[in-house]
């Protein structure tokens, strides 16, 4: 399914001087596939870490480690030892480092190799960062033509695109570039179009089991896992409770984020802080509130 953030990633396979690419965003939207579907597209060869999930790994680095003899592990050595190939060969592969944050041992060498960068000795690296992502980007901080781009879930008009209503993003896009009002019955048919995106929601896998049978059939039970997967991922209960009441909360009639949607109780001073974290790792996003033109009594915050 086609994302918008595609063409800037692009860019990564293009200019070979970006020899850097950071990709950010919550659990579960699609930026693994979207890593692997650009390299493919391209038909551009590539190496794949998946470092959280790589029951060898750990392993393995401990082994190198006792061949270092004490000393600091470095990354360049320790990936051309682990994927068996030459410096000279693997500084023009591109290398996906699937959540590096997961092990502290290539984190440290990580940020070793980002203190001390060059140009001339780089590797080709194509990060993936879910939660706590800072951690990452803080190491390249400092390093020249580092593209960092985040990825969230489907917007509406990636939606439209994944529905075959291309046609749809464009004019709407278009029409609110002139400020004008789209057709009624255009607008009439993308409102029926949002209310199944609502229903939905953006995430990849319940938009695929929408296309797929042709109709919301087991949406709100991937939905429901997803949410709760996430909540474990976060490994806080209170993360997990916020999750799972954000659907009541949309669905009520307040203005504002309804606490007592997590529990009876429940207050901004318990959970202010946790809800912070979703947002600061963008999966919840803060709104100004607005008026409705049509009935301006009705105000809503999302």
């Amino acid at each position: 399914m086609k994302r918008r953030l595609f063409t800037k990633l692009e860019k990564f396979i293009t200019d070979k001087d970006i020899r850097t690419c950071i990709l950010t965003g919550p659990p579960f939207v699609g930026k693994t596939y979207l890593a692997t579907d650009l390299f493919r597209s391209y038909s551009t060869d590539y190496l794949y870490l998946d470092v959280r999930f790589d029951k060898n790994l750990n392993g393995f680095i401990n082994s190198e480690k006792e061949k270092k003899q004490g000393k600091s592990i470095n990354l360049s050595e320790l990936l051309c030892a682990y994927f068996r190939i030459n410096f000279e060969t693997l500084k023009n592969i591109p290398i996906i480092l699937d959540e590096p944050y997961s092990n502290n041992e290539l984190m440290a060498a990580l940020s070793e190799y980002g203190r001390t960068f060059t140009s001339e000795k780089s590797l080709r690296l194509f990060i993936i960062n879910g939660c706590y992502s800072h951690k990452v980007t803080d190491i390249f901080k400092a390093c020249p033509n580092m593209l960092h781009a985040e990825l969230g879930a489907f917007s509406f008009d990636e939606f439209l695109m994944a529905c075959d209503h291309e046609w749809y993003a464009e004019v709407m896009e278009g029409q609110f570039a002139k400020k004008k009002r789209l057709p009624e019955m255009l607008h009439n048919e993308l409102s029926s179009l949002f209310d199944i995106y609502l229903s939905i929601g953006g995430m990849p896998s319940a938009i695929l089991e929408y296309l797929n049978y042709e109709g919301p059939v087991n949406t709100d039970n991937i939905n429901q896992n997803l949410r709760l997967l996430t909540g474990l991922r976060y490994e806080d209960k209170s993360l997990e409770k916020i999750l799972l009441s954000v659907e009541s909360s949309l669905n009520s009639t307040s203005s504002k984020y309804t606490y007592s949607s997590i529990h009876r109780g429940a207050t901004a001073g318990q959970y202010g802080e946790s809800i912070n974290i979703f947002t600061d790792d963008g999966m919840l996003t803060r709104t100004d509130s607005f008026t409705d033109e049509v009935n301006p009594s009705v105000k809503n915050s999302f």
